[in-house]
């Protein structure tokens, strides 16, 4: 096959007509163009998002969650105007959106629904923002981290570091609790029980002078103990505190200082820490039989 001949093929190819828009053909070489410039448009306009963004959060400070959305918002305008300037370049008319629309409606006519209604949530999340990127939250009793939030799916961050990727719309129909919602300040507690011959006085200056001193509870709200319950056998007490959190286990491991640290103090104290005791009773008449037998 000669050079001619191979180059008429291409050209042939090329200009081959695929549809025809307000009397203006449509070519393989014009799509081929178009995503060339798509393509590259979206490279180059991930690396100057990227600048922009860091200089704007060097220059006024911005937090995580503000940069996030910023980031965003920049990269769907600079989206659109490469996806305009692409069609531009490849001479494909703005009105070739008429059709793929039509296409589009009758898509989410056979089943992607699920799809609209996740994006259109994204929408409402990152405008409303009732969870930010780095709020923890709690599901199924489960705290995770918001990693980042897409127009389809937000990705979570466990304690274990796994990630989990929850549609939008759960997170717009379903009860979560976001535990930073204004603030990473988080007020938990932990429970512990003590003997009913102890003098419950003193527990309240024991624990909260001693949690005063740990260096990641908070004087702010200040430490409180509850005396929540006459259990079978013990008095229950519950101490709250206050703490920032800066990653999802936080709140973990300083609860878990704080259990260390009343078990030692009651300890110290010679306060007993009690766990439940039955009783036992047999009656003789019974006991008599069995042995008869």
């Amino acid at each position: 096959m000669t050079y001619d001949k191979i180059m008429n093929s291409f050209k042939e190819v090329w200009y081959l007509n695929i549809i025809s828009v307000d009397n203006q053909f449509i070519t393989v070489g014009s799509i081929l163009i178009g995503l060339f410039c798509l393509i590259l448009g979206i490279l180059i306009s991930r690396r100057v998002v990227k600048k922009i963004l860091f200089f704007a959060t060097d220059k006024f400070k911005l937090d995580k969650s503000s940069a996030y959305l910023l980031e965003l918002v920049m990269f769907y305008v600079a989206l659109l105007l490469v996806i305009l300037f692409a069609l531009k370049i490849a001479n494909i008319p703005i009105t070739v959106f008429t059709l793929l629309g039509g296409a589009l409606a009758i898509g989410v006519g056979f089943g992607s629904q699920s799809i609209v209604n996740n994006f259109l949530s994204g929408i409402v999340i990152i405008l409303e923002r009732p969870i930010k990127v780095g709020d923890f939250i709690n599901d199924d009793n489960i705290i995770h981290e918001v990693e980042s939030i897409g127009l389809r799916s937000t990705k979570l961050k466990t304690f274990g570091n796994q990630h989990i990727f929850i549609p939008n719309s759960k997170i717009i129909e379903s009860k979560l609790t976001n535990f930073t919602y204004k603030n990473n300040v988080v007020r938990t507690g932990v429970n512990f029980s003590v003997s009913y011959d102890t003098e419950i006085k003193k527990i309240d200056d024991i624990v909260t002078g001693a949690l005063a001193e740990h260096g990641r509870i908070l004087p702010s709200p200040s430490v409180k103990v509850l005396f929540t319950d006459f259990g079978p056998s013990s008095l229950n007490f519950r101490v709250e505190f206050s703490l920032k959190i800066k990653n999802v286990d936080d709140k973990r491991f300083v609860e878990s200082d704080v259990r260390y640290m009343i078990f030692n103090l009651l300890k110290d104290h010679e306060i007993t820490i009690p766990f439940p005791q039955r009783d036992l009773n047999i009656k003789s008449e019974l006991l008599r039989s069995s042995l008869e037998e």
